[in-house]
């Protein structure tokens, strides 16, 4: 396990600069050796910064849906209006509007506000879930904002964006306000 995970980052390391190639690879292995679980882990973990960016091939190798084949009709957060420390609350209402069963992919971005005013997206893993022909698929979650160690909140205009099999849905925008305490 060990080896196979040293396996995995050093390949995801590789994948920001040569993504395609990457995809090949994992494709080629994942072809010769189907049923190999170690194997589909290994390629999991190896392509997540692909599938954290909505690459159509990574997102291809592991069996998702075409971003055509489902359908956002419903994105709605609250409230309006938080402080460093809340949960921004989310609502999604997901259709799979073809004829097959759709491996659905939902991550979303929080575009955080910088210290220059300048928004910049952090993509948040969601859930995966397999919608039959037409089923609907009600997501809903919550979004802490409590101060951590890696990330310095700003006040003003932030946004949220839904993401299905890399596609992005429209956004949502809410404000937040820091207090100095």
């Amino acid at each position: 396990p060990y080896v196979r995970r040293s396996v995995a980052n050093h390949l995801n390391d590789h994948s920001k600069a040569h993504p395609e190639r990457i995809v090949e690879v994992l494709g080629g292995w994942l072809e010769a050796e189907p049923d190999n679980d170690s194997l589909r882990q290994v390629a999991r973990h190896a392509s997540r910064t692909l599938l954290k960016a909505g690459h159509s091939g990574a997102l291809r190798l592991h069996g998702y849906a075409s971003p055509d084949a489902i359908e956002l009709t419903e994105c709605v957060i609250s409230p309006s209006r938080l402080r460093v420390g809340d949960a921004l609350e989310y609502q999604l209402t997901v259709r799979n509007r073809s004829g097959q069963p759709a491996k659905v992919l939902f991550d979303y971005a929080i575009h955080h506000q910088r210290a220059n005013g300048q928004p910049t997206p952090k993509v948040f893993k969601g859930r995966i879930r397999t919608l039959a022909p037409g089923e609907v698929w009600q997501v809903r979650g919550k979004h802490p904002l409590r101060r951590v160690t890696t990330r310095r909140y700003y006040a003003g205009t932030h946004q949220f964006e839904p993401r299905l099999n890399g596609a992005t849905g429209p956004t949502r925008t809410f404000e937040l306000s820091v207090s100095d305490a």
